[in-house]
């Protein structure tokens, strides 16, 4: 079991924390989260994704209900090594950019 902070803020490659852009002139640019990222790989169909069952999208949602329960909580859920590795291939399916996974999977697994 491993505890992740998902309201950690990703960054890049020089440590620099990485924001979303404005989506209005209005808007300043949100911080990008681990648990946002997270949730969006869960609750979408991805690219080069056949055949996902019934089960398998409502596991993903249960999923993504843990890590927004944590972001609205104290940051941190428990994932279990099946969790991780699920989420380290979908966030690999879905963000085909280093400069995106690399911070994606080194939060979720600082060990890799």
């Amino acid at each position: 079991m491993s505890v992740i902070d998902v309201n950690a803020q990703l960054h890049d490659v020089f440590d620099v924390p990485m924001y979303a852009p404005a989506e209005t002139a209005d808007d300043s640019p949100k911080p990008i989260l681990l648990g946002d990222a997270l949730v969006k790989v869960l609750i979408n169909k991805l690219s080069g994704e056949k055949d996902v069952t019934g089960d398998e999208s409502f596991t993903r949602f249960q999923l993504a209900q843990r890590i927004v329960g944590a972001m609205r909580g104290d940051g941190f859920v428990n994932l279990t090594a099946e969790d991780v590795v699920k989420l380290k291939k979908l966030s690999g399916l879905a963000y085909q950019s280093a400069g995106v996974l690399g911070p994606i999977w080194d939060l979720l697994d600082p060990a890799d």
